[in-house]
């Protein structure tokens, strides 16, 4: 039986500008690709008066990488407002659920328009929000 691998964990985000402001009506985009399946996807999102978007956990399926030992590479990009806006980009160590993140549950507030920097495992514009 194919073991169920997540892909893409479970995202809560806030765009806003870099003055604070929500940024209302903004369209996001996500894109991931799988290197072991040779497979990939996109999802998108826009955010709502008060910036907030989500997308839904992504679980991918494969008989033999259940069973045969290999380097789990899922690449996920996340812009906003259009490809020149990066917000997001990780490359996923393994199928565990938040295991992009060390285990820690997506919630972010990401600034639309900031220069993309490293914050943990994570380059972009988005900050874990307390």
């Amino acid at each position: 039986m194919a073991k169920p691998m997540v892909l893409c964990s479970a995202f809560e985000g806030r765009l806003v500008h870099p003055d604070g402001r929500p940024a209302a009506g903004v369209p996001v985009r996500r894109e991931w690709r799988w290197a072991w399946n040779d497979r990939s996807g996109t999802d998108t999102s826009v955010t709502d008066a008060d910036g907030r978007f989500e997308f839904d956990e992504v679980v991918g399926q494969t008989f033999l990488g259940g069973m045969l030992p290999h380097e789990p590479r899922i690449l996920q990009i996340i812009t906003a407002g259009g490809e020149e806006n990066l917000i997001w980009r990780v490359q996923k160590p393994n199928y565990d659920r938040n295991g992009e993140t060390r285990g820690r549950d997506i919630r972010v507030t990401c600034t639309l328009g900031a220069e993309p920097d490293r914050s943990g495992p994570v380059y972009g514009t988005c900050r874990f929000s307390d």
